[in-house]
């Protein structure tokens, strides 16, 4: 599944908008979109109101409320979604049209959807396995909340935070690290997920998870994940989220990427994005110039400061 169109109205905080991801405006969505602006033109506001509207019409949680979002009660705010379904999609939704269009409303009254319900049950479908398309959404926060919980693995769990920005989402890394003993398949995948993503740490081989570093520097020495820098930590974070989840066929939403992410290697370090799992679509807002020239024109939305 895909994005590839999305039409917003009424939302407070943007302009009323609508963009195309489809090559020539028609044909295949892009595998990455950038909405790129300065600081204050509305570039999360616009992921985070996919979101919603994604959660409003077929939900992971659901936890929407309309006053968050309408510019003006009196009229509301709709956003309308259009969805390019792979062949396995397409079956299980025959009816929703092709792209698949699907609406979000909010108002005074409540939340509202229009959507075909073969639709509505592919967006709200949450499993971890590679033919299952999934949402995914990387806060510009995304380093690991420190604290006593470490969170559960499974499907059930890590559908109720896929599409939070709370911090907390990522604490399931403990868990995920301890998993790996004695699992050289899923350390091979993390590992090659990591190495995608950063040059100065690397994961440690099965037989030398003896203890809990897991990693190891550039000069060969074993590490903890508390002495990764900022841009190793989000590595990690990204890599191990996309290894359990089984992040394949998939729309993912980040946040900043430069945060954390030095410009001489932001290049480098999208191209590794394109290497996590198979056939996925990333839609990044961005502030910095390097991501935005990272692609075609086509592939940009730009925000002004002034909405």
């Amino acid at each position: 599944m895909k994005l590839a169109h999305v039409d917003v109205r009424g939302i407070r905080g943007l302009p009323d908008l609508s963009f195309s991801l489809q090559a020539g405006g028609t044909g295949e969505p892009y595998d990455s979109f950038v909405i790129f602006g300065p600081c204050g033109s509305g570039k999360t506001r616009l992921l985070e109101t996919i979101i919603a509207a994604k959660e409003t019409i077929g939900p992971y949680v659901g936890m929407v409320r309309p006053s968050d979002w309408m510019r003006d009660e009196k009229q509301g705010a709709r956003v309308e979604l259009a969805f390019s379904l792979n062949e396995e999609e397409r079956l299980a939704a025959p009816n929703a049209g092709s792209p698949a269009r699907a609406l979000a409303l909010w108002s005074s009254q409540g939340l509202g959807s229009e959507a075909d319900r073969g639709l509505v049950r592919l967006l709200e479908r949450y499993e971890h396995l590679p033919t299952s398309g999934k949402f995914e959404y990387f806060p510009e926060n995304r380093q690991r909340a420190w604290g006593a919980r470490s969170d559960g693995l499974g499907a059930l769990e890590q559908s109720l935070m896929r599409l939070a920005k709370d911090p907390q989402k990522f604490c399931f890394l403990p868990r995920f690290l301890t998993s790996l003993r004695g699992d050289a398949t899923k350390t091979r995948a993390f590992a090659d997920a990591v190495q995608s993503l950063t040059e100065t740490i690397r994961v440690k081989e099965p037989e030398d998870q003896d203890d809990d570093t897991y990693f190891k520097n550039r000069f060969g020495q074993a590490v903890f994940f508390s002495q990764l820098s900022s841009s190793e930590t989000d590595a990690v974070l990204i890599a191990a989220t996309s290894v359990n989840i089984a992040l394949n066929q998939s729309i993912v939403f980040l946040d900043r990427p430069e945060l954390y992410v030095h410009p001489s290697r932001l290049g480098q370090w999208l191209a590794g994005l394109a290497k996590l799992g198979r056939n996925n679509q990333w839609l990044i807002a961005t502030s910095s110039p390097v991501v935005s020239t990272s692609v075609t024109k086509a592939q940009l939305l730009t925000l002004g400061a002034q909405q």
